[in-house]
């Protein structure tokens, strides 16, 4: 699973997109077609709860998967908590990143090993 971090008072913290935080936007949004349109309208107040809600389900996932990995992880700040974080004015920011964390788990690394006498294959095609 690819994670992106955001820094929050000083504190780096890992987002992913994990199946978890798929199925609550399922549930929370009704379906995750309609989630973009409630992230971005219904007006700044709106969409400003909308991607907190998010965030903190993004940022619960990071944590679980850095645990998953055996690594000491940073408890991250609640949703409450996270309201007093974030003003109107980083909402862009805020959609930018979360839209980041979602598109990174679509990315696709292809690891290719040289053979053992280290020149490439050649492809025949045809």
């Amino acid at each position: 699973m690819k994670k992106v971090t955001i820094s929050m008072l000083g504190t780096e913290y890992p987002l992913c997109f994990s199946l978890r935080v798929v199925r609550s936007c399922g549930e929370h949004f009704g379906g995750l077609e309609n989630m973009d349109i409630a992230l971005t309208s219904g007006g700044a107040e709106n969409s400003i709860a909308e991607c907190i809600w998010l965030l903190s389900q993004m940022l619960d996932a990071g944590y679980r998967y850095e645990l998953c990995e055996g690594k000491e992880a940073q408890k991250p700040p609640t949703e409450d908590a996270l309201m007093d974080q974030f003003g109107l004015d980083d909402l862009a920011d805020l959609q930018q990143c979360l839209t980041d964390t979602m598109n990174a788990g679509k990315e696709r690394t292809v690891e290719a090993e040289a053979q053992k006498n280290g020149e490439a294959q050649e492809e025949k095609i045809g």
